[in-house]
C-alpha cells in the first residue's frame, strides 16, 4: 500500500512538472463577459465602420508566430501591432500566409477587428463574422473571433449610387436613382435633401410603386466644371421607424467624368497584333453629348510614329442618322491598316476638324503591332 501511494505522489508530481513545463500560450486580456474571443456590436447604422480591439497576450516564454488571419467574409478587415519594449512599435502584415507578426513571450498585442457596414450583404438581419488566427504555438495552435451585429439599415436606393457616366461640359448631366423603405414593414420615409456633397444640385418627389412608398431622387451636375473625374453625394434626411421624428441621414453617392461636348468613344483606338502582310480596320465613334446638338466632320488627318507608317494607314468618318447640312449626332470613324504595313510597333494620332460651336478638333490615339 505504501508503495502504491508513493508511485501515484511520484505520478502527480510528475505530471504537474509537465504541465508547468507547457508553454501558456495566446489568451485574450480583455474579454467581454465569459466568451473571451466574442464581442457584440449590438445594433449599428448602415454605411459607419465598426472596429473592436482584442488585446492578445503571449503569456508564454517563447515567440509565438502569428502565421496568418483569416476573415469569414469581406466585409471584415484586421490590423495587429504591438509596442516593443525599446517603445517602437511593430506592426504586422495581416495579409501574410506565413507570417503575419511575431510575438515576443509577455507582449500584449492589439488585433483590431474591423467590419465595413456597406459590404454586408443583407440588411436589418443578424450577421456573425468570424477571424480565424493561426499560430505556431503548441498550446494555441488556431484562435476564432466572433463579431455580432445587425446592420440597421432604413433605406435601399436602386441604383445604390448614380453614375452619370461622360458629363458635358457646357450642359451638365442628370441621373436618377430610386430611394425605399429597405423593410416594407417599416414606416421610413424620406423628408428631402439634408445636404449635398460635391457640385451637385437634387430633388426629391415621392411617388408609390407597387404599393411601395418610392422618393425619385434626380442628382444634376452644376455646368462649366472643369474637366476630369467628379464625385460627391447626396444626403436625405429620414424619419423614425414609425414615421415620426428623425433618423440618421441617409447617403446616396454620386459620380462622373467631365468631358468636352464632344467625345471619342472608344478614347483609344487599339489595333492588338497584325498579321503582316494582311490588312486590319478599327472602328470608333465621334459623339455629341449634349442632347440635340449635332457634329459635323470636315476634315481627316492621320499622324503616326514612326513616320514611315502614315502612308499605310488611312482614316474617314461617316455620319450616322445625318440631317440638314450633313451633321449628326454621332459619326462612325473607320481607321485601316494596309496590308504594306511593316512597321513592328506603331502608334500615332487621328485629328478630326469638327463643325460644331464649341469643340472644333478632336483627336484620337491609336497603336498596335505587326507580327
Amino acid at each position: 500500500m505504501r508503495r502504491a501511494l508513493v508511485l501515484l505522489l511520484v505520478a502527480v508530481v510528475a505530471a504537474a512538472c509537465r504541465k508547468a513545463a507547457e508553454p501558456a500560450g495566446l489568451s485574450v486580456r480583455n474579454p467581454v463577459g465569459n466568451r473571451p474571443t466574442f464581442y457584440d456590436f449590438g445594433t449599428v447604422p448602415y454605411g459607419r465602420p465598426v472596429e473592436h480591439v482584442f488585446e492578445i497576450e503571449n503569456g508564454g516564454a517563447a515567440p509565438v508566430t502569428i502565421r496568418d488571419l483569416l476573415p469569414s467574409c469581406s466585409c471584415t478587415s484586421t490590423r495587429i501591432s504591438f509596442v516593443a519594449k525599446d517603445g517602437s512599435l511593430v506592426q504586422g502584415d495581416p495579409t501574410s500566409r506565413e507570417r503575419v507578426i511575431v510575438l515576443p513571450a509577455g507582449a500584449v498585442a492589439d488585433l483590431v477587428m474591423r467590419i465595413d457596414t456597406t459590404r454586408i450583404e443583407r440588411m436589418n438581419l443578424d450577421k456573425l463574422a468570424q477571424v480565424r488566427l493561426r499560430t505556431d504555438s503548441a498550446t494555441t495552435p488556431y484562435m476564432t473571433f466572433e463579431m455580432h451585429l445587425v446592420v440597421a439599415r432604413a433605406m435601399l436606393a436602386v441604383p445604390g449610387t448614380i453614375d452619370l457616366g461622360l458629363v458635358p461640359q457646357s450642359a451638365g448631366k442628370s441621373g436618377r436613382s430610386d430611394v425605399m423603405p429597405d423593410d416594407v414593414k417599416a414606416k421610413y420615409r424620406i423628408l428631402g435633401v439634408e445636404s449635398i456633397d460635391g457640385p451637385f444640385t437634387a430633388t426629391v418627389d415621392a411617388t408609390v410603386v407597387a404599393e411601395v412608398p418610392t422618393w425619385i431622387v434626380v442628382v444634376s451636375t452644376k455646368p462649366n466644371l472643369e474637366l476630369g473625374p467628379v464625385s460627391g453625394a447626396v444626403h436625405l434626411s429620414v424619419s423614425g421607424e414609425d414615421g415620426t421624428g428623425t433618423s440618421p441621414s441617409f447617403k446616396l453617392p454620386v459620380t462622373g467624368q467631365v468631358t468636352p461636348d464632344v467625345v471619342a468613344r472608344p478614347g483609344v483606338l487599339a489595333f492588338g497584333a497584325i498579321p503582316r502582310g494582311k490588312a486590319a480596320e478599327v472602328v470608333g465613334e465621334i459623339a455629341a453629348l449634349v442632347p440635340g446638338e449635332l457634329v459635323r466632320v470636315t476634315g481627316t488627318k492621320v499622324v503616326t510614329t514612326p513616320e514611315g507608317a502614315a502612308a499605310a494607314i488611312t482614316a474617314d468618318a461617316e455620319a450616322i442618322a445625318p440631317v440638314d447640312g450633313g451633321s449628326a449626332p454621332s459619326w462612325r470613324l473607320r481607321l485601316r491598316a494596309s496590308e504594306s504595313l511593316a512597321e513592328p510597333q506603331f502608334s500615332g494620332t487621328v485629328v478630326l476638324e469638327l463643325d460644331h460651336p464649341r469643340v472644333r478638333e478632336i483627336r484620337v490615339p491609336f497603336s498596335g503591332t505587326t507580327r
